[in-house]
């Protein structure tokens, strides 16, 4: 296996055992990769190459929101292409003469390009730029729309999936590793909850706008319409810097050790930290398969290797079939149900994570096992709205359950997402994103065919809905279950941090 070890990242190579990052005869600051700081301020911090030269401890955002805001940028693009398929399902069944059961293939395929892309998207989050890296996912995801609107046949339209699938892969892994190293710990949550946002406002922002444009245009045109935010995405990725690896954690560990120069707000500048050495010695790192067992080990991870993927078979089922559902309960027309699942849906997202990156960050620390266990709590109210939405018979009652079971749900997903970050050390946080995005995927993957073929049986969606109980119900009470291990596994990621 080949290893590439990009300056000012501080893999230790093997003639250089300190760790020291080298370009050019000088030592790097961390930022020299982030947000460009010159040697001036190296020779001003009076310790050359410590990557906490001249930032804030006191900072929830240390190199700015920048990183944060492309990535979720790029994010609501990737899941907006999810979301149309679901928007104008019935078009595209209509024009490929696709039943219930094959039509819940559709987000399945995505599993595939997911499975094709798992080890290859982990090695180079954790290896090379990762901005690069997103740039590459970017720019796969721009060709796939395009090829989904020109799509000839079934099949070929289910390959630009497995497509989608594979650049969803690809993007995950850097973009959560680039997002833990631009903020500490107290504001990760918070930093997650804005991009997850993005991530699922796509979805029924894509139900919505495909919906309409389907109507009005035809399913073809939606996707071609989508490509051309794409390219721009591509330009606002490919103007990012890195910042160095693991300094977010280094921000962490020197505000606990100096709370006084914490609470003035400015790094000091005799600490004796070395540039990005929260990476491996240079030897190689382990086989891939010796990396999962380590992210087995750690107590927490189980409890989110298994338990995201549960809660997103019936996410991903939940807003892929909503449209469908309100079209056949209440005989609407596709853009009339498409405006419902997708308005009600993404404004229950937006609500539900910014209250739930809040209230994580807010007791992170001071609650024992906070972020587990107020997701595993929103998860259990989120699944009683849910059972609420397929239950009640009319429509504005449906339509508030639906809308009060995605507040809840989305109050889990920052708090999830920060908790990977949180218990994984810097170098293998591309392994874990990775194995969390590839296992979602697989769960994504199960929920809509399952529902479609519970459909076909039943002969209606509404008792193939109820199924989704199941897996949400699960999720929730496993997710409680890991909180009491959370903190142990933090800790040790921050009292390791160098």
């Amino acid at each position: 296996m080949f290893r590439y070890v990009h300056p000012g990242v501080g893999c230790a190579p093997k003639n250089n055992p300190t760790g020291e990052a080298s370009h050019g005869g000088r030592r790097r600051s961390g930022l020299d990769m982030g947000m460009g700081t010159t040697e001036e301020t190296q020779a001003d911090s009076g310790v050359a190459g410590d990557p906490l030269a001249g930032l804030s401890l006191a900072s929830e955002a240390p190199i700015g929101w920048r990183i944060t805001i492309v990535c979720s940028i790029v994010a609501l693009l990737e899941t907006t292409a999810v979301g149309m398929a679901g928007g104008s399902l019935t078009a595209i069944q209509e024009t490929f003469g696709l039943s219930d059961t094959l039509a819940g293939l559709i987000p399945s395929a995505a599993v595939l390009g997911s499975l094709a892309a798992a080890v290859p998207s982990a090695h180079l989050a954790d290896n090379h730029k990762r901005v690069l890296v997103l740039g590459a996912a970017a720019v796969l995801w721009t060709l796939v729309v395009v090829g989904s609107a020109l799509a000839p046949v079934f099949a070929v339209f289910l390959f630009t999936r497995v497509l989608l699938g594979a650049a969803g892969q690809l993007n995950n892994p850097a973009a959560s590793s680039l997002i833990a190293d631009a903020h500490p710990a107290r504001a990760r949550a918070r930093a997650y909850g804005y991009e997850r946002m993005a991530n699922y406002l796509g979805l029924p922002l894509g139900i919505a706008v495909g919906a309409a444009l389907s109507d009005a245009f035809g399913w073809r045109t939606a996707f071609v319409v989508l490509a051309a935010p794409g390219v721009l995405a591509v330009l606002a990725v490919l103007t990012l810097r890195e910042p160095a690896r693991g300094l977010g954690d280094m921000l962490d560990r020197r505000g606990r050790e100096l709370p006084e120069t914490a609470a003035a707000g400015d790094a000091p500048a005799s600490a004796d930290v070395e540039a990005g050495a929260t990476d491996d010695d240079g030897d190689g790192r382990p086989p891939t398969i010796a990396q999962f067992r380590m992210l087995w080990a750690i107590p927490t991870m189980r409890i989110l290797l298994v338990g995201i993927p549960v809660l997103f078979s019936a996410l991903a089922s939940l807003f892929f079939w909503s449209t469908a559902y309100f079209e056949e309960v209440h005989s609407l027309a596709e853009s009339e149900a498409g405006g419902i699942a997708g308005g009600v849906g993404g404004t229950g997202i937006v609500i539900g994570i910014i209250i739930g990156s809040r209230m994580g960050d807010r007791h992170h620390g001071n609650r024992a096992g906070w972020r587990l266990r107020l997701a595993g709590t929103a998860l259990l109210a989120g699944s009683a709205f849910f059972a609420a939405f397929v239950l009640l018979p009319s429509l504005p009652a449906q339509a508030a359950a639906f809308g009060m079971s995605n507040v809840f749900i989305a109050m889990a997903i920052p708090n999830l997402t920060a908790a990977v970050a949180d218990v994984v050390p810097a170098h293998m946080r591309g392994m874990a994103f990775s194995s969390v995005q590839f296992l979602l995927a697989f769960g994504s993957a199960a929920g809509p065919p399952l529902v479609g073929a519970t459909s076909d049986l039943f002969g209606s969606l509404r008792p193939a809905m109820a199924v989704l109980l199941i897996p949400l119900a699960i999720s929730a009470e496993w997710v409680r279950r890991g909180a009491h291990r959370f903190d142990d596994d933090a800790e040790a990621v921050i009292s390791n941090a160098r």
